[in-house]
Order: structure tokens, then sequence, then C-alpha cells
């Protein structure tokens, strides 16, 4: 299983999805839409204590 965690809502995972059907075929993955930038999400993952 692979997560993918895009940016956008509407344009990366349907993108990701032509990407999945190329190189991913028979592997199980979850698409999540972050809707903000990639650079926030590393911040508020390091304030977490993973």
């Amino acid at each position: 299983m692979i997560l993918f965690v895009l940016e956008g809502k509407r344009r990366e995972p349907a993108f990701f999805r032509t990407i999945e059907k190329l190189y991913f075929t028979g592997t199980e993955s979850i698409i999540c839409s972050y809707c903000n930038n990639i650079y926030n999400l590393f911040k508020e993952m390091s304030k977490s204590d993973f």
C-alpha cells in the first residue's frame, strides 16, 4: 500500500491516476489532497510528536 499526499484537490489527483495506470498497476494506493502547499504540511508535521 502506498500513500500519496498531493497539494491540490483537482489537477494532481487526476494527473496521478494517469501515472498510477502506467506504473502502479496492481498496487493499492491512497490519495490524500492536502489543499495547501506541501511546505505547510511539513511545518505542521514537524510540530507533532510522531
